[in-house]
């Protein structure tokens, strides 16, 4: 399947580095992190308290989206070292740290309090809302700073804000002082409404609100090995689609290959990048220091190659050495995970073939996840899932229509 579509993109030899091949004393640096995250946990109070419903938005493209994702933690009690010993943590998350993202207004409904109200806040009259939901709470985010309204519009307290992530995630604490408040203690469900950037956010149709069952969110094994397993097969398939593709003969011979190249023209930018590449791969066979420092190098190239192709002919292959050279190589030594990632979002901006974009947006997917980018990782990989659906779709249709006409 794969195959052809490889052909149809690369009209010369790619020479990067197989997924699999680069260094096996990464493996071990990649098992230390593993043990270590398995075994060292902060206490949820410190966090803000274990997640009840994590609401991510996979639908739409990560170029144009904005307000990405929607996080409802369970409240804290006596929780240490905080200004608020009790409160209940909401957390925002949008792709950038625009000033013009960070207005919204999240109105909250609890299932055992009697009394609220169709109304809304004067800056959100347009939005409508479920009559068997109406909202009790509100929270207007604004000029870095968050207010907490009750459903006749008065004012209550203030709410503790945080901007992290280079201000593209925002958390806010709601302190559990006043009376009202106090019963999501006693909830078993919330309703909320997220008005972010002037609409309403992950509501489906006629406004209905996003429920959120008040207990601890349970762990989806059995999505994450389906995910786990998709990537794989991705890998593989690509893998044996490039064996016929990739150079013959061994790292050493390459390496002199295309540094004969270089010195005869050194702006080739696809020499560079294979050169770079192939450093990478004799890091992999090397000690651990050389190992360091060959991959350092081979940054050198494979940056300048990307530097020289960009929009030319050829930059397909440069940016698919880079991006499987970042995918490969640890995290916790190089850190180049996000760098792998945004190239292999380029890749699949370059391409037509549904194929060959899916297989780019699953290993943006990985590299996001290997930098703790969640909320990119999950949008990725469903954009990949999507991808190959709709390319699924097509072809059986278009096989119906020949078969029809026949």
């Amino acid at each position: 399947m794969i195959s052809k579509m490889i052909k149809k993109i690369l009209t010369i030899k790619a020479a990067f580095v197989c997924l699999f091949g680069v260094s096996l004393f990464f493996f071990f640096d990649t098992q230390l992190d593993e043990i270590l995250g398995k075994h060292l946990r902060v206490h949820p109070s410190f966090t803000g308290g274990e997640v009840a419903e994590d609401f991510v938005e996979t639908t739409s493209d990560t170029d144009s989206l904005d307000f990405v994702r929607y996080t409802v933690f369970l409240p804290v009690i006596n929780a240490k070292w905080v200004d608020n010993p009790e409160y209940w943590q909401l957390v925002l998350e949008y792709k950038n740290g625009s000033e013009s993202l960070k207005n919204a207004v999240l109105y909250i409904d609890f299932d055992n309090i009697a009394g609220g109200t169709l109304s809304s806040l004067p800056d959100a009259a347009h939005v409508s809302f479920d009559e068997n939901h109406p909202w009790d709470y509100a929270v207007k985010i604004s000029d870095n700073e968050a207010k907490i309204y009750d459903s006749t519009k008065n004012f209550v307290c203030n709410a503790q804000f945080l901007t992290l992530k280079e201000g593209t995630q925002f958390k806010i604490r709601l302190p559990l002082k006043d009376e009202g408040l106090q019963r999501i203690l006693g909830a078993k469900k919330t309703w909320h409404y997220v008005l972010a950037d002037g609409n309403l956010q992950f509501a489906g149709e006629n406004s209905k609100p996003l429920g959120v069952e008040m207990k601890i969110q349970a762990k989806n094994t059995a999505s994450e090995k389906e995910d786990e397993v998709f990537i794989s097969q991705m890998k593989k398939m690509y893998a044996e689609a490039m064996e016929t593709d990739s150079d013959s003969g061994d790292i050493e011979e390459n390496l002199a290959f295309y540094k004969k190249k270089i010195d005869e023209n050194p702006e080739d930018f696809v020499s560079l990048a294979n050169y770079g590449s192939n450093l990478a791969k004799k890091g992999g066979e090397s000690s651990v220091i050389q190992a360091v420092m060959l991959v350092n190098e081979s940054y050198t190239y494979l940056d300048k190659a990307a530097q020289l192709s960009r929009g030319k002919d050829g930059e397909v292959e440069v940016l698919l050495n880079r991006a499987s050279v970042s995918a490969s190589v640890p995290e916790g030594v190089f850190g180049k995970s996000e760098a792998g990632a945004k190239d292999f979002v380029r890749l699949a901006s370059l391409s037509d073939d549904a194929e060959f974009k899916a297989y780019c947006w699953a290993m943006a997917s990985e590299c996001y996840k290997k930098c703790g980018k969640t909320t990119f990782a999950a949008i990725a990989l469903q954009k990949a899932k999507n991808l190959l659906k709709y390319n699924e779709s097509k072809k059986s249709n278009e096989n119906n229509d020949s078969g029809k006409s026949s």
